[in-house]
Formats: C-alpha cells, structure tokens, sequence
C-alpha cells in the first residue's frame, strides 16, 4: 500500500467517523424522544392504577374487632390502653373508632393470628 492509498483511506475512514458519529446523534435524539412519550403515556396510567389501589382508610370499632377475634368487647376492652389510639374518641353514645390499618399490627402481635389487611365487611 502507497502514501496515496493510505491517505485515501484514512480520509475514507474519517468521512465515514463522520457519518457514524451523525448516525449515532440521530439515533440518540430518537431514542430521547421515544422516553419522552413512554414516560407521557405511562406517567398517567401508573397514577391511576396507583390511585385505585389504594384503598380507602377503614374504622372500626371494639365490637367489630372483638366479634372477628371471638372474643367479647369486654375482654377487647382490657387491651385499650395497650392500643394505639383511638382516631375519634367515644363520647355521648358515639363509639370510638380505630384505624384498621394501625390496629392490625397490635392485634396480630397480642392474639397471635393473621388478621386481614382489609376488614371484612367494609369497602376498601
């Protein structure tokens, strides 16, 4: 190979770096683009699914929770202190009421038995 053959390669081999490196920012604009509406059409759905499930808060009261662990509300009543609290405390002939979600845990640990993330009976 001459000095005019490699000079005519080497400058082959450069228009070509050249059209790659072209090739290459085409196709990284592209691949930016196709993000951009992935992330706009699954932005939305995932906010959705997201928000349905999430279930809504569910209160309950010590003869719901005593009636599902078969045991009477007065025995539920010896634990009361020992409960998180209530969220709306009884008074005037309106029950107190718990949070479902936070009481579970409590209930699990001191009866030793899996209790239901939703409670029965209830939307949610």
């Amino acid at each position: 190979m001459n000095d005019s053959d490699l000079h005519a390669l080497i400058a082959a081999m450069r228009i070509e770096l050249v059209e790659n490196r072209a090739e290459l920012a085409r196709l990284r604009a592209d691949v930016e683009r196709l993000t951009q509406v992935v992330g706009e059409l699954v932005a939305p759905q995932t906010i959705r699914i997201a928000e349905h499930q999430k279930a809504p808060e569910q209160h309950v009261d010590l003869d719901q929770v005593a009636a599902m662990l078969h045991i009477s509300p007065r025995s539920l009543e010896r634990y009361r202190t020992q409960m998180p609290p209530p969220v709306r405390k009884g008074h005037k002939g309106r029950r107190a009421l718990w949070r479902w979600h936070e009481l579970r845990p409590f209930l699990e640990e001191t009866f030793e038995m899996n209790l239901p993330e939703n409670f029965p009976g209830q939307a949610g």
